[in-house]
């Protein structure tokens, strides 16, 4: 009986632990303050662009949807300095979808201090339905500063990004 109770408190363990492996916190936008901003998460913008959080809508819980009416430079950013490594490989994935949005570049990226260093995507083209993006990238090296920006240069209209989600790759 207790050699049975052990294996299943292990098993529940590893469950837990299975589901715990993404190291954004909050990435589907589903914890959000009294004030309506996701938690972790900070816009970096003029004040004529506008953040807006949703609990529900995507494809797997909230999304992130940034507004920006006149052309500018803007970024979603959070840190992620204490849950990553330099030089490790990560699988990156979120989803993103846009209305009327045009820039020079529109991308999700690791940073390190300074943005000195970076590795993602800087070529998404925002299509109105739901797209997903998955890829292997390597956390730069960074000092005191690690983060994950969603960002646009030059950009102009409506962009939403969801499920962001940053693992250790499956080695199977």
């Amino acid at each position: 009986m207790k050699k049975t109770f052990v294996m299943i408190a292990a098993i529940l363990g590893f469950a837990a632990a299975a589901t715990a492996d993404n190291l954004i916190f909050n990435g589907e936008f589903e914890k959000i303050d009294a004030k309506g901003k996701a938690l972790a998460w900070n816009l970096i913008a003029p004040k004529t662009a506008k953040a807006e959080f949703f609990a529900t809508g995507a494809p797997d819980g909230g999304f992130a949807r940034i507004t920006v009416p006149e052309t500018c430079e803007f970024s979603l950013r959070q840190s992620i300095t204490n849950r990553v490594t330099a030089n490790t490989k990560y699988e990156l994935s979120f989803w993103v979808r846009g209305v009327n949005f045009k820039g020079e570049r529109l991308g999700v990226l690791l940073i390190n201090d300074n943005w000195k260093k970076s590795a993602g995507i800087r070529n998404i083209k925002p299509t109105a339905e739901w797209v997903k993006h998955k890829m292997i990238v390597t956390m730069p090296e960074f000092e005191k500063y690690a983060g994950l920006v969603f960002y646009g240069t030059k950009a102009q209209g409506t962009v939403e990004i969801a499920d962001v989600e940053l693992e250790l790759p499956d080695n199977d």
